[in-house]
């Protein structure tokens, strides 16, 4: 029985034994950079034996091995079969491995990884919408009537003529007015047609054009003006075949408060006519014009509008043409919307007869403004 104990006691302590023995820190670098710990025990021309606490005995081809470090001598068999003991290192930066007299001092443990530097929260940069480019279409600069400054108006309507016809025709207008200090524009063209039993009872165009330029440089008042305009009107009833009348000089604002204006104008012209006949005329001239608004609310406003010519060679030859308009903006009909009632008087004294002097005309129409 004791030597039953003693026999356990023996296999214990051996298993410890072996176990201490396997703990050594002997190390196996491959030629892939994997690492073997263990025991070197052997190392022949073929293989190198090395035992591990998890898999017991490994042989490792010596062509897969890198290079090699041990505790304690380890067998070394060589090419001719002789055996002797010897420690085994690394070679320098790890090329290879030799044997040596005394055991090497294991790597150094590799150095920790930098710490990681703490991410310092960074301001998010303000995102800045940028408006989306609005695409305008000016064309102020190429003499265009398109822009900003320009106050635009399409008029449609039916007239009522009387004096030379009695009818009832249409006529349609198209009207461009700019104004930024000190300039103003004004142009208008339009015209009025009828036919009535087959006979023509109305056919009348016309194109006018004004600047006026007030004078700020020695004018403080902002009243005086000067301005040069032309007239040109083409009257089937009265067989004008054309009228020009182009004049220039000085004009004054007798009232120019925000909701009133009245202002006189009046300068030399030249009055160039001819008529169905052939028979032409070209007179040295005065003119003299009046334009008067009267502003009663946002959506309405009356304006009235005098022009007097005559020449100076025979005063008995003058026209004097005036026109009263009622203008209403209806914004919440239609954009721009609006009606315009207005009645004209054209005058004139050198009319021939069996023509009357004078023609009126009636007018209801409608207007856009663009």
């Amino acid at each position: 029985m004791r030597l039953k104990r003693a026999s356990v006691l023996a296999m214990i302590l051996g298993a410890c034994l072996w176990e201490g023995g396997t703990s050594r820190g002997d190390t196996i670098i491959l030629s892939n950079g994997d690492t073997l710990s263990g025991t070197i025990t052997r190392i022949d021309p073929q293989n190198v034996d090395v035992t591990t606490a998890y898999a017991g005995v490994i042989h490792v081809r010596r062509d897969a091995v890198k290079t090699l470090r041990s505790d304690a001598r380890v067998s070394i068999v060589s090419a001719a079969g002789d055996t002797h003991a010897a420690f085994v290192a690394p070679q320098a930066e790890n090329a290879g491995w030799a044997e040596v007299a005394a055991a090497a001092p294991p790597a150094p443990p590799a150095p920790p990884p930098p710490p990681v530097p703490a991410v310092v929260p960074v301001p998010a940069t303000p995102v800045v919408a940028v408006p989306a480019k609005v695409y305008t279409l000016n064309l102020e600069p190429y003499f265009l009537p398109v822009g900003p400054h320009w106050k635009d108006q399409f008029t449609l309507g039916v007239v009522n003529t009387g004096g030379n016809t009695d009818s009832t025709s249409f006529s349609s207008e198209l009207n461009f007015a700019y104004k930024e200090k000190p300039l103003e524009l004004t142009m208008k063209f339009g015209g009025v047609y009828s036919v009535t039993e087959g006979a023509q009872t109305a056919g009348q165009a016309y194109a006018d054009a004004i600047y006026r330029r007030s004078l700020p440089e020695w004018d403080k008042s902002d009243r005086w003006y000067l301005f040069a305009e032309n007239h040109e009107l083409y009257d089937a009833i009265k067989a004008i075949s054309l009228r020009s009348t182009t004049s220039g000089g000085l004009g004054y604002y007798i009232v120019k408060t925000e909701k009133n204006s009245i202002d006189l104008r009046a300068g030399p012209a030249f009055v160039w006519e001819k008529l169905f006949n052939g028979e032409t005329h070209a007179d040295a001239s005065g003119l003299a014009g009046l334009r008067a608004v009267h502003t009663i609310n946002d959506h309405v406003n009356l304006s009235q509008e005098i022009l007097y010519t005559v020449a100076f060679s025979d005063t008995n030859r003058y026209q004097i043409t005036g026109e009263t308009a009622l203008n209403v903006k209806l914004p919440e009909v239609a954009r721009g919307m609006g009606l315009k009632l207005a009645f004209r008087d054209d005058y004139d004294n050198g009319t021939s007869a069996p023509r009357k002097n004078n023609d009126t005309r009636l007018t209801l129409a409608m207007t856009l403004d663009f």
